[in-house]
């Protein structure tokens, strides 16, 4: 079986999943995918046709296991791993970009897609400090930043004195 996409990006969807299991005893998540879109190629654009599915593998050794869970959280996957192979269209409709290097196998070049590895999600794991924050309102015309609360649970007994609007002699 020879290649039958050009090297390079490409946008796939899932259309159905799988459990699996190498003969060395390796398990892997199938992907039956549908190749949406050329993104980028590493080769002649012109060749692009979509020639139908193909398949991805996520593997689930201990060396690879965590990028595998991390793609199946962004996919919104959130089960057993048993529903994988119970519910083959759990990961169905869900769209990721790949790509695509042709590998060499007994003197034939094969497709072989590989997830991109998943970015976080929204928002940084790092936050902006108070300090910060302050100055970036001042570049806004705004003098104050609501510092976060530390504590939820003290209450405070200070006694607040409201205005009556009459002038109390205070210059300002």
């Amino acid at each position: 079986m020879a290649a039958k996409y050009v090297q390079g990006d490409y946008k796939l969807r899932v259309v159905a999943n799988a459990l699996g299991e190498l003969s060395t005893g390796t398990p892997y998540v199938e992907l039956k995918c549908d190749v949406v879109s050329l993104i980028k190629s590493k080769g002649d654009k012109a060749k692009f046709k979509n020639e139908g599915h193909t398949y991805v593998k996520l593997w689930l050794s201990d060396k690879a296991k965590d990028k595998t869970f991390e793609f199946l959280k962004s996919a919104g996957f959130d089960s057993s791993i048993c529903k994988l192979d119970n519910d083959s269209e759990a990961l169905s409709g869900f769209e990721f970009n790949a790509s695509n290097k042709h590998n060499e196998y007994n003197g034939e070049y094969y497709d072989q897609f590989s997830p991109y590895p998943v970015k976080s999600a929204f928002g940084s794991k790092n936050k902006v400090n108070t300090s910060k924050l302050m100055m970036l309102d001042a570049l806004f015309g705004c003098n104050t930043v609501a510092a976060p609360k530390k504590s939820v649970n003290a209450v405070s007994t200070q006694k607040i004195e409201v205005s009556n609007g009459y002038d109390d002699g205070i210059p300002f």
